[in-house]
Formats: structure tokens, sequence, C-alpha cells
């Protein structure tokens, strides 16, 4: 600790900061407290003052006030806003990664009409606004501003403060722009990516060209769903994004041009930290290259000044820059993915590597072989076995297939990032495009081979596990014990072998006895997504959509849902009402992953919309009195009325009833009143005395508070979404869906 003193600090701002973002103020409080309790017991005991308790709580609270402050001064003040409106003046910040400036713009608010209300706090403001206004122009508007909600299948309010941003606008009117971008030195930046990005395009226009630029310039917007899926299921996700492996590349590749022009070491070092800073501010900075950016130039600083600088104190030091200045930070995946692989890599992967080796030590022939496999091995399994706590907890899910493909993509990873830059410097200089398109030809092979290796590996059985099933948890807990015992006992190197030996078992073990148990599980889930409700119907790794009153942000939530799942395609996606919404939502679901049957209700008046979103999928119908037969029992009848409709659902001995809209229960046949479980996804139903059910879910208690009060008083267990409840109800039996 007294050797790496700003590493120690870094951990423990880190803690309580997490502490306090993901579990309140009084648990980063309570943290605070247990140091003091450690801290005066150790000077009883000694009878001496500790610098390491006396660094921790220092630490400690100084996070807590960074804390407070941006809590108290800005969270909680945007918060209150919600639902009003108010005429503003805005400036834009940031323009869509998507083609067509379609897409969220982020806006800085300067000044509202609002007493009270914080300014220079950002907002997103959606819709194709590229007719109105470009980046820094300054506009005024009628808005509406509302906070992020939280639903199952994404937490949206974390992911925007974890980038500063702290609600949305709904725009009343049509922005007024009032003076044009007045920041040079933002509209350089921005002209400088949008440039390159576009040489960049006419070398390379395929899709491959635009997983070269997200990798080099950042934003990911325009790549292929399908690809993205397949990196992120395959472990390969980081690829795609800018971080600290491209920046040490980077610095790498400029040092060893500045060693053949034999330019002197120190302005060597001064040049490349120069130039990483300006390369930073091309990517505007975001948290995983302000990490990254932070240990290089340290790293670049030191070599300046003859001494070399901690990587562990040069972690610690970026993790306290960056979380004291923004304590949202710690939601970023990405920040935390790179925080805790650069650990891996720091602590675990040289002594690794070494043991490896050693293990060839009387065979330098082949010594000399493994060396840069055993390297990427080493290097991989690290940041994979480090990173592993965040993809569980912030992600949801783990990618079993990483190593495998990490270790495949190892050789060419390098060789692309390193070629893909070279093409960004060379593409937009119009006497050199020839020297250019030989060298996008070596990029696009490139690409097409890794994204060729992260599709083999993301159709690997149980390439990606989600953190919903409990041996995954058992497993890190076991895990983590064993490596402990390891760890005190690392003397004994077969106790090592045993470790990870019996760890590998035990992981197969879980994935087998899951597969087993969970043979003809079928799932039923309430999902709040976006204004509206759905219900989803799982067996395995197939599942029934049944959703009403959602826009398209709903296709993106019940997408991101499903895959965290494991869910591939939508057999099935009823429409029970044709609205203009719904038919959005059905074009970005069946964009984001497939859908094989589309049943829409055709009395809604925007039935063109729906029939164009239904082009899309793999067949569409029109919604009547059907009955639809699955495997092994299960069965679906749906009821088709002038004001919704009612799907009865059945399985083994198990009976959902789900109805939408405005219903007349007195129009449902006598045998379907009585159900197990009883869905009222959306809509007031009315002669609603004639359902018997043990479990009702509501789409809203307060529209449904007379039918919520009638039900309890039957002693029916009622629950409602309107807080983004998880219900999840589960029967057994022996099929899967058809």
């Amino acid at each position: 600790m007294k050797k790496r003193p700003l590493f120690f600090v870094g951990c423990i701002c880190y803690l309580t900061i997490a502490a306090a973002c993901f579990f309140g103020f009084n648990a980063a409080f309570s943290f605070l407290l247990v140091t003091a309790f450690l801290f005066i017991t150790a000077v009883l005991i000694f009878r001496k003052i500790s610098s390491v308790y006396v660094a921790a709580a220092a630490a400690i609270c100084i996070s807590l006030v960074s804390f407070c402050i941006h809590e108290k001064l800005v969270r909680q003040p945007a918060d209150a806003m919600n639902g009003l409106t108010s005429v503003i003046t805005g400036e834009v910040e940031q323009l869509p990664d998507t083609a067509g400036g379609v897409g969220n713009y982020v806006v800085r608010i300067v000044s509202t009409g609002l007493g009270g209300a914080p300014e220079n706090i950002r907002f997103l403001a959606g819709g194709t606004l590229a007719e109105y206004f470009s980046l820094g122009d300054r506009f005024t508007a009628e808005v509406e501003f509302h906070r992020f909600e939280q639903t199952l299948a994404f937490d949206m309010s974390r992911y925007y403060l974890s980038k500063g941003i702290y609600g949305y606008l709904y725009l009343h009117s049509i922005p007024e722009v009032t003076s044009v971008s007045s920041d040079p030195v933002k509209a350089f930046l921005n002209k400088i990516n949008a440039g390159v990005k576009a040489a960049v395009s006419k070398i390379l226009p395929d899709s491959y060209g635009v997983v070269i630029s997200a990798m080099i310039l950042g934003g990911t917007g325009d790549i292929e769903e399908n690809i993205t899926d397949a990196y992120k299921i395959s472990g390969l996700s980081h690829i795609l994004a800018v971080s600290g492996f491209h920046l040490s590349i980077l610095m790498a590749a400029l040092l060893g041009l500045f060693g053949v022009v034999r330019l002197n070491k120190r302005l060597a070092y001064l040049f490349a930290s120069l130039f990483l800073i300006f390369y930073g501010a091309l990517l505007g900075f975001t948290p995983p290259v302000v990490r990254a950016l932070v240990m290089n130039v340290l790293f670049c600083l030191g070599k300046i000044v003859s001494r070399e600088a901690d990587s562990l104190n040069s972690l610690g030091f970026s993790v306290i820059m960056l979380l004291l200045f923004s304590p949202y930070g710690i939601y970023d995946v990405g920040f935390n993915l790179s925080v805790f692989a650069t650990l891996g890599i720091l602590v675990l992967a040289g002594p690794l590597e070494s043991k490896l080796m050693g293990i060839l030590q009387k065979k330098p022939r082949v010594k000399r072989l493994m060396r840069l496999p055993i390297g990427a091995l080493s290097v991989t399994f690290s940041a994979v076995l480090f990173t592993l706590p965040v993809s569980v907890f912030m992600l949801g899910s783990v990618s079993l297939a990483a190593p495998l493909s990490n270790l495949l993509a190892a050789p060419f990873v390098s060789l692309l990032t390193v070629s893909a830059f070279i093409l960004t410097v060379l593409a937009p200089i119009g006497f050199l495009f020839p020297i250019a398109k030989l060298m996008g030809l070596v990029c696009g092979l490139l690409a097409k081979l890794l994204t060729g290796i992260a599709y083999l590996c993301s159709v690997i059985p149980f390439a990606q596990v989600s953190a919903d099933y409990g041996f995954l948890y058992l497993w890190i807990a076991c895990s983590l014990v064993l490596g402990l015992l390891a760890f005190f006992y690392h003397r004994k190197v077969n106790l090592i072998k045993y470790a990870a030996a019996f760890s590998t078992v035990l992981l197969f073990a879980g994935i087998l006895s899951f597969q087993l148990l969970n043979q003809g599980v079928v799932e039923i889930t309430c999902l709040r997504a976006d204004d509206g409700c759905c219900a989803i119907i799982q067996s395995q790794n197939k599942a029934v959509v049944l959703s009403s009153s959602a826009g398209s942000r709903a296709g993106y939530e019940i997408s991101s849902y499903l895959k965290s799942r494991g869910v591939a395609a939508v057999e099935l996606l009823v429409l029970p009402d044709c609205t203009a919404e719904n038919a959005g939502g059905v074009l970005v679901l069946s964009q984001k992953m497939t859908v094989r049957r589309l049943l829409y209700n055709d009395r809604g008046k925007y039935i063109e919309e729906t029939l164009h979103a239904a082009e899309f999928c793999g067949s569409s119908g029109v919604l009547t009195d059907a009955a639809i037969t699955m495997k092994n029992g299960m069965a679906m009848e749906i009821g088709s009325q002038e004001d919704g409709c009612t799907i009865f659902f059945r399985y083994q001995d198990t009976t959902v009833l789900f109805s939408f809209g405005d219903i007349d229960c007195n129009l449902i046949p006598l045998e379907k009143t009585k159900a197990d479980l009883w869905m009222v996804i959306n809509g007031e139903p009315q002669n609603y005395g004639r359902i018997r059910c043990r479990t009702a879910v509501l789409g809203s208690l307060e529209k449904n508070y007379t039918l919520a009060k009638a039900l309890t008083l039957l002693n029916t267990e009622v629950s409602g979404m309107d807080f983004q409840l998880k219900i999840s109800y589960k029967t057994r039996g022996n099929g899967v869906l058809e």
C-alpha cells in the first residue's frame, strides 16, 4: 500500500462511489463508519496512527462529497423537471452516429424558463433534426422534460448518466436557430472525424468499412446488428470500441516511427503524448479513452523525466480523476471493463506467462514457437477473469467463448489496428489514394477474417450464458474461493492446477445441470417497454411476444431483453392494436432480430404502417378468432373483439388469460374465464366479475384500481407493472415452443 498509494486510494474511491451509486448513500456512509472503526481500533491497539487508514478515510470522505454535490445540485433538480414544459435555449453538443442524422442529439441546456432549474446540463433530443441545426448551433424551442425510466430490458437512466445526460426532451415546437457554431475547436474536430469516415467509406463502402471506422474513430451506430451481436456473444466486442488497447498500439507505432527517423527519445515521448491527447479529443474523451490516455501520458512523462511510472499507480490515478469529476461514470460498462481488464493484465498476465513458459524450459525450440500464443493466452485469460464480475453484474451475461475467440483473433487484431490507423491517415489525402486503396484491401480482408471468427465462436452452444442462471453465481463464488486458496498457497503448484481443473469441471457441470433441469420450463414475463407493456412467453431459446402500445424504443428494449435471455428469434409476434407507435416497435424489433410470424389487428387506422413493418417479418396475417397449436399440449386461442382481444394460453395443467384493450368479459367463453394467471396488458376490462383467477398482473394499477380492489376481495394475488417489476410464472412439462 505504501509503495502504491495512488492505486490504494483509487481502489477506495472506486468502492465508495460504487457503493453510493449502486446501493445508495447509506451504503457508502457505512463503508466510512467501518473504516473509522478500524482506524480507532488500530490506534488503541498499536498506539500509533496508520497512514493507510488516514488515506482510506480521506478518500472515502472526498468521494462522498463529490457524489453528494452531483446528486444534490444536478441529478435531483434534473429529475424534478420531469413532465414540465418550458421554452429553453440549448446548444447541440453531439450529433447522432447513425447515417442520415436520425437518432438522438445531445443538447446542453443554456437557460430555461423554470426558476431554480439547473443549467449547463445535457439532455437528449430525438428525431430527424438535421434539417434544423448542426453541431454547436444554439436554438430556442418549447420542450417537455422527461427523465429516463428503468425497465427489465435496459436501464436507460444509468446508461445515460454515465455519459453525463440527465433526461430527454420532447420538442413541442420547431427549433429556431439563434446562432451557428461558435466553437472552432469542436467544429474542427468534428470535421476531421466526419471527413476521415467519409474517405474510409469510399475505399470500403461495405459493412466492414463501418467496422474499421468504429474501431479507430468510435461510433458503432451504423454497424449491422448481426455483426455487433456476433462480436458481443463471442467476447470480441472490445475490438469495436476504442479503448486502451488501441491507444497502446498507436503509441507503440508512433514510438517505432520516431525511432526509425532517429528522433530524440524525450521529444519522441513528448510528441507521442501530445498526439494521444489530440486523438482522445477527436474521440470525445470517453471514460475508457480517458483512462487509457492518463496511463499512457503518465508513462510518457515518466520517460521524459527519466523515471519509470508505476502502472498500478497510473491506473489508480486515472480512476480517481474520472470518478471524482464524474461519479456517475461508474455506470459506464466500457470504463469498468477497461479498468478491470487492465488490472488483470498488470497483476496476472506476467506471472501466468512465466509459469506457462517455465513448463517448456527444457524444450527451447518449442518455447520460441509458443512464446506469442502463450503471451496472447495469458493476456486474454487475465482480462477475461478480472472482467467476469463486471460482465455478470452490469451486462447480465458472460461469454464463455471469449478465451477461444480472443486466442484465435489475437494474431490479427494488432495487425488490423495498425493497418486501420494507416488507412485513416492516408484515405483523406488525395494523391495517396492508390496506396490507401491497397491498404483498404488489407484492412477489409483482416476485418472479414475477424468477423468470421466472431460468427464462428458465437454459434458455439452456450457461447454466452445469461446471469439469470443460478449456477453461474455458484461457479464464480467457488472459483474465487479456489483462487484465493491457490493465492495464499502459491508455492504449491499442484493446488493451482487442481483449483483450475475443478473450476472448469464445476462450470460444465452447471451448464449440463441447467439444461437438464430446465427442459420443458415455460416462463411468462411482463415487460414494461417504452410507454406500453408486453408479455413474453419463453421456452428454452424460443419466444412468443404479445406486444401492445409500444413505440420504436420498445423494439430496442424487447430485443435487448430477449437477446440477454438467449433468444435468437421470435417465433410469433402478436399485435393486438394497430397504431403508429406499435408499427414502429414492430419495425425496429424485426430489424434487430428475426421475427418468423406476425399477427396484427386490421381494425386500426394505421394499416399501411403495420403492413410496411410486416414486410420485415417472415410471414404475417390478420388477427382473428383462431387457435394456434404448439408442441406437446401448448396452445393459444385468440378471441377478437371490437375494442380489443383476448388470448387464452394453455400449457399442461396451467392456463393464462391475456387481455388487451377495453374488452367485454361477457363475450369470453365460460371455460376460458377460469385461469391460473390473468394478465391485463392494457385497457380497462368491462364486466370483469366473470373472471376467476389465482393471480392477476395489471398493466396499470392506477387505471385498474377498481378491478384490483375487486380481485383482492376475491382472494386474488394482484401485482402491477407500474414500477417495471418482473413477474415470472413458471410451469414444467415436456414441450418447447414450435
